[in-house]
């Protein structure tokens, strides 16, 4: 450093380090208990059972906070070079450190504890950075209850996942979906790979839905074939998402999707179906007071492609050899959170009112499967099933009201919800609106992490109440 009198300047000379050959340097290590008998390291379970066979009124339950533990070396599946890819190190140019991309990397979920990450010079002057972590679980099984997208029927699902297939944090997904009156379950293969959540990134995917049930009494062939009224039977095909395609200068949250597909009726009908969709948002605005609101939407591009496929030459004769039938659907959704109250009742959490609004339009040849998806999807509490819809408005309002249970153990999380909803929905272009409304109470709590929701409410489409049992939190973002 020196400093020129002339101008009262400091002139600072330093020399930048440069990336070693190998940028990233990953030293793998697991947690162990120091058996305090024996001196011996063991792993959780095996101390968990020595301490369970051995226990007596003297030993009492323990905590991992109670135990000596080390760490110690081990392998890892997470590939060092995708990670220097993600930080934009490359072997010979200056070492920069990018302090909001390692937290994203860190908190991808491939690590389970990051317990040092740092510089290390190499013997040649370079620098590499050296990360000691022990990498988390890379296999998943889990299993729940959901409600068919295409139907609207509770079915079991059961997910097994993969987060670390190929070391930079791809995942390989199989889910298993089924209903009670399903004639055979649902199916779908995935494999994701998120670039560690720092933007772009891709999925794929590969499916075979059973979207109806097909009575043993009918046989195919039966009913005259008409592609716009027969009921779909199943659907596979493919789908390939990129994330953020857009730049995220001008939108910060985008998708775009392909997709090809194949579908079965009852009767033996084929149609191959192709669609591209883009997404965007949502977009996050805060509001004075705490309150925020969103919206996001989408749109789908796509066309049926008819082929005489049925099952016998009569059905045949009567369909066009070939014939196109595009199509296009758009929604959007906005939502708005108040807090009317910052603090309510003994437990301090805010008295809120949240609304939301959605508008969904297609043009006409929009497929059924797809229609009744719609009609699922913007249906209100305590009403019947809408069928297939193309265009519907619909609205939400909640009082969302906290209450606390006098229980220590409790977690308190419960709330009371005051809620109105409202819908006009139309099945085709040629259909008149149908109005639908309700009023009602819920209860909301969760059950070891699984959040329950309870409704009772009046319906104006039959003029009853109904009471409904559901599965999942209410909406926030």
């Amino acid at each position: 450093a020196t400093l020129q009198s002339e101008t009262g300047t400091a002139i600072i000379t330093v020399q930048e380090p440069a990336v070693s050959k190998d940028p990233v340097g990953i030293t793998f290590c697991k947690e162990m208990v120091v058996d305090e008998e024996t001196g011996n390291l063991l792993t959780f379970r095996q101390y968990k059972d020595k301490h369970q066979n051995r226990r007596t009124l003297g030993f009492d339950k323990i905590t991992k906070a109670d135990l000596n533990t080390t760490f110690v070396p081990t392998a890892g599946h997470t590939r060092p070079n995708r990670i220097a890819s993600a930080l934009g190190l490359s072997p010979g140019n200056p070492f920069q450190w990018d302090g909001i991309r390692w937290q994203q990397i860190a908190s991808s979920g491939i690590f389970a504890q990051v317990l040092r990450a740092t510089p290390q010079p190499m013997q040649d002057g370079t620098v590499q950075l050296h990360i000691l972590a022990t990498e988390a679980p890379t296999r998943h099984l889990e299993y729940g209850l959901g409600k068919s997208l295409y139907t609207g029927s509770w079915e079991g699902e059961l997910d097994f996942e993969h987060i670390n297939l190929l070391g930079g944090g791809e995942s390989l997904g199989l889910s298993v979906r089924r209903g009670t009156k399903d004639a055979e379950p649902s199916i779908r293969l995935s494999f994701t790979d998120s670039k560690f959540g720092l933007g772009g990134g891709y999925d794929l995917e590969v499916f075979s839905d059973f979207i109806g049930d097909q009575p043993e009494e009918m046989q195919e062939g039966e009913l005259p074939p008409d592609y716009d009224h027969d009921s779909i039977l199943d659907r596979k095909g493919a789908t390939v998402r990129l994330r953020n395609p857009i730049s995220s200068r001008i939108v910060r949250n985008s998708v775009a999707s392909g997709s090809l597909e194949r579908t079965a009726t009852k009767t033996g009908l084929h149609e191959t179906i192709g669609s591209t969709t883009l997404a965007v948002g949502p977009f996050v605005k805060r509001l004075p007071y705490d309150a925020r609101s969103s919206i996001d939407a989408k749109c789908s591009l796509g066309t049926r492609l008819f082929a005489a496929s049925s099952t016998t030459e009569e059905a045949n004769a009567l369909l066009p050899p070939l014939k196109l039938k595009p199509y296009t659907s758009a929604t959007a959704t906005t939502r708005q959170i108040f807090p009317l109250l910052a603090s309510f009742g003994p437990g301090g959490r805010p008295l809120i009112l949240a609304l939301k609004h959605s508008i969904t339009t297609a043009t006409p040849n929009l497929p059924r499967h797809e229609a009744k998806a719609q009609g699922i999807a913007h249906n209100i509490r305590g009403s019947s099933l809408n069928g297939r819809v193309a265009s519907a408005l619909t609205g939400t309002t909640e009082l969302r009201v906290p209450i606390d249970i006098p229980v220590v153990q409790i977690r308190q999380d419960t709330n009371v919800v005051f809620f109105g909803d409202w819908l006009f929905a139309a099945k085709d272009s040629q259909s008149s609106f149908r109005r639908k409304s309700c009023v009602g109470v819920g209860v909301r709590k969760s059950v070891q992490g699984i959040p329950l929701k309870y409704d009772l409410c009046y319906s104006s489409d039959d003029g009853k109440f109904q009471s409904a049992f559901g599965l999942g939190a209410d909406f926030d973002f």
